[in-house]
């Protein structure tokens, strides 16, 4: 179930679409990535905490019509690690896929 900005609520499906932040750009888009980069520290280059997030940026020259997306999909199971308590569901998950032969023995050693 996700909530929606408005407070009402959706049944997700397990078949949505989601970022896993893989990227893969052309090079004339780190142009107009350095002038939104400029414009960020700019405005918010003093606050401790702040991030330039990669998805706000591609959405903001979206919206001005200076770059297209086009999204991949894949039926693979993906996973990562955001929290330090995540690390060894990750590795574990790594050494099945190399024992079963999706990735070579060579991550490991």
């Amino acid at each position: 179930r996700n909530q929606n900005e408005d407070g009402t609520f959706r049944e997700l499906t397990g078949n949505e679409i989601v970022s896993m932040n893989m990227w893969g750009f052309t090079p004339s888009l780190f142009r107009h990535l350095e002038t939104l980069f400029v414009e960020f520290l700019t405005q918010k280059g003093q606050e401790l905490k702040s991030e330039f997030y990669i998805p706000f940026a591609v959405n903001t020259l979206i919206q001005q019509e200076k770059a297209k997306v086009k999204i991949l999909t894949t039926p693979e199971s993906w996973f990562g690690v955001t929290y330090r308590e995540d690390k060894p569901v990750v590795v574990e998950s790594i050494k099945k896929l190399v024992d079963s032969g999706v990735y070579p023995h060579a991550l490991f050693n």
